[in-house]
């Protein structure tokens, strides 16, 4: 049964929704929660390199084709080297799937026989379906093929064929030891700053050397070329150089325009045995505006909670803010103060985190505001005078730092705080210690009624993935067709819970939806911190924590056959990669996560989607790489072998395992 009779009770009685807003009035508090830590934590919250983003693949993306009754031979060829499977994939138009016919010609001209062809649509997930014919080759001929397609002049009615439309080919070169690697190599993504990609065919087994960088092979590629398109649609080709002469080559550019970057890499050599080879890597990524300055003022000021008690300090970090630009942020800094056992050494303290607002003092100053909890200065046996070290500044789109890791005193105290010694004796860290005062936990966590179970689908979905009528006490999120940044999404789940009357819950998500999930319940006070039943508060399945690699793929298919729910920058493994480097593990800890797989069967008759073997390492989902699935510090519950991501795949739908949906709804904490 549906959620629905809880919320029409909640609903008719409007105080229980405008009681969040009363107390946020009266108390001053806005609903974002004010993390902290111990220093024993610090260690997790380290940059994340830019190699750990890197891509990787046996693919070749060709340029865009006009097919149709004035071009009804175009042809293009293909560099086959060694490899086990050769997946050729044509994405096209809608109106083209029966009008066209491939053949394929050897490299001595004649007619190769295709093992097995599939016509399909595939997507991230059914809101935005590409329609794709695949032809896969088992154990190809080496050498240079020719592929022709023939436009079919009348159809099946005999009436004349008119329609035309373009294509793009994707050739996935499958269990190839030919690889191909890309990554940016700089961190600072800001405007004005120079940008660098590089690439190379790596030595196998050396992706996690050097923070991710790997290792590559000397004289194995012979060009390489970058075509870029800039936010602004131009395309700028760069030859990519290897001045070292050791395989590692680089593009460099300078930024500026602020916006998302969409980068092809194109390598073509020969490998270890000779063989001709082409590789294709897309990598997008986003250039911001240096919105946020520090100006080297900080000032620190005590006083006692309203409804904890607790002694709390706001610590006001000075900013030059440009007020055209967003005034959310997420903040991070380690706290460190002054020893009290007679050296006046400097101490670690705790770590801050959360987002924070720009705000406007009565000198008419903007600054940011951490929340430190005094207690921690107790544990820590320390007082002022404070220091935060490593203060990073990230924007919320795709949590590039406008302030990278730095620095300074905080050089300005009230008096309480100049008069405070730490005398009480912490034994317990607390829960308004982790997260500060929360709303919902005060007000509705002794609350008897149940809570409902949220069902949460992803990016670009049509509609709920789930099977309904296996939850109970369910409420449906429904957000369809969208592409939505991590703190978008979760906004809306939290508005969709509040607009309601739910204001205790936990979810069960799909895909984009787990980042979505887990960005909320991190960062924002909700319903989930008024269940108190002691089950699972977020559960996902076949969500990429870490990334996917389609987005620059998918947003140029969205571009050139006008399909899809447009670009998600945060979904790619750069972004996913900063965003997750400040997500708690406590927060992790809450995540209980399932992922499944293709079924190992027939080698051509295995995996979910063949068109996706163009971009994704083994075992995947058809969307989402199980390595990319495993959250570190969330409870990984299983990969489940012969289940796909999304309809129209070779094996089930993931989120229709009526089993597993089951164990879901009964574990769920309300």
């Amino acid at each position: 049964n549906s959620y629905s009779s809880i919320r029409q009770e909640k609903m008719s009685n409007p105080a229980a929704v405008l009681f969040l807003f009363v107390i946020t009035a009266v108390l001053g508090e806005s609903l974002y929660k004010k993390l902290a830590g111990p220093p024993s934590e610090f260690q997790y919250f380290g940059r994340p390199s830019p190699f750990a983003a890197a891509q990787l693949g046996s693919s070749l993306i060709l340029p865009e084709l006009e097919i149709g009754l004035l071009n009804e031979n175009e042809k293009f060829t293909i560099p086959v080297d060694s490899c086990r499977v050769l997946i050729v994939s044509i994405y096209h138009d809608h109106g083209l799937g029966n009008h066209f016919k491939a053949v394929f010609l050897s490299p001595n001209g004649s007619v190769i026989t295709v093992d097995k062809a599939y016509n399909g649509e595939y997507g991230i997930n059914t809101g935005g379906m590409f329609p794709v014919s695949s032809y896969m080759f088992l154990n190809p001929a080496i050498g240079t093929w020719t592929v022709q397609l023939k436009w079919k002049l009348f159809n099946s009615s005999g009436t004349p064929n008119l329609f035309s439309g373009k294509i793009i080919p994707a050739i996935a070169f499958d269990e190839s030891s030919t690889v191909a690697w890309t990554a940016l190599k700089d961190e600072n993504l800001l405007i004005g700053q120079r940008v660098t990609i590089e690439a190379m065919i790596p030595i196998p087994g050396t992706y996690e050397l050097n923070r991710g960088h790997a290792i590559p092979l000397t004289d194995h590629i012979s060009e390489a070329e970058l075509t870029l398109k800039e936010p602004n649609g131009k395309f700028v080709n760069m030859k990519m150089n290897d001045e070292a002469n050791d395989g590692l080559f680089d593009a460099y550019f300078t930024a500026v325009q602020p916006g998302i970057y969409d980068a092809l890499i194109q390598l073509q050599g020969k490998d270890s045995q000779g063989n001709s080879f082409a590789r294709s890597l897309w990598y997008l990524f986003t250039i911001v505006e240096p919105s946020l300055n520090l100006t080297g003022s900080s000032s620190a000021h005590m006083y006692t909670h309203s409804v904890t008690n607790d002694d709390l300090i706001n610590i006001d970090v000075g900013v030059e803010w440009d007020t055209k630009s967003d005034d959310k942020y997420r903040g991070f800094a380690q706290v460190w103060g002054t020893s009290t056992s007679g050296n006046e050494s400097m101490v670690p303290v705790a770590w801050v985190s959360g987002l924070i607002d720009v705000q406007k003092g009565q000198d008419s100053k903007f600054f940011l505001r951490f929340e430190l909890n005094s207690n921690w200065l107790h544990l820590a046996k320390a007082k002022v005078p404070l220091e935060l070290r490593n203060l990073t500044v990230d924007e919320t789109k795709t949590f590039i730092s406008v302030v990278m890791p730095t620095n300074i005193p905080v050089n300005q105290y009230d008096d309480r705080l100049k008069m405070f010694e730490p005398i009480n004796s912490i034994s317990k860290i607390s829960y308004e210690m982790r997260n500060g005062f929360n709303v919902y936990r005060h007000k509705y966590s002794d609350f008897s009624e149940t809570g409902a179970l949220i069902l949460v689908h992803g990016y670009c979905s049509s509609d709920c993935p789930f099977t309904k009528d296996e939850f109970t006490d369910y409420a449906v999120f429904e957000d369809y067709k969208q592409s939505r940044t991590n703190m978008e999404f979760s906004q809306k789940i939290l508005d969709f819970a509040n607009d309601n009357g739910i204001t205790k819950f936990s979810t069960v998500a799909h895909s984009h939806g787990g980042i979505a999930t887990l960005n909320l319940f991190t960062y924002f006070q909700s319903g989930y911190d008024a269940t108190t039943s002691g089950g699972r508060k977020l559960q996902s399945i076949g969500t990429p924590y870490f990334g996917n690699p389609f987005a620059g793929f998918i947003a140029s298919l969205g571009s050139v056959l006008g399909i899809g729910c447009g670009t998600n920058d945060d979904l790619t493994y750069d972004s996913a990669n900063r965003w997750l480097s400040k997500i708690p593990p406590e927060t992790q800890s809450e995540v209980y996560f399932y992922a499944t797989e293709y079924k190992d069967n027939w080698l051509l008759d295995r995996f979910c989607f063949p068109g996706a073997s163009a971009f994704l390492s083994r075992p995947n989902d058809g969307v989402a790489e199980i390595s990319k699935t495993k959250l570190p510090y969330g409870h990984h519950i299983g990969d489940y072998i012969g289940e796909c991501h999304t309809v129209f795949m070779r094996w089930p739908p993931q989120c229709q395992d009526s089993s597993r949906n089951k164990e879901i709804n009964a574990n769920a904490a309300r």
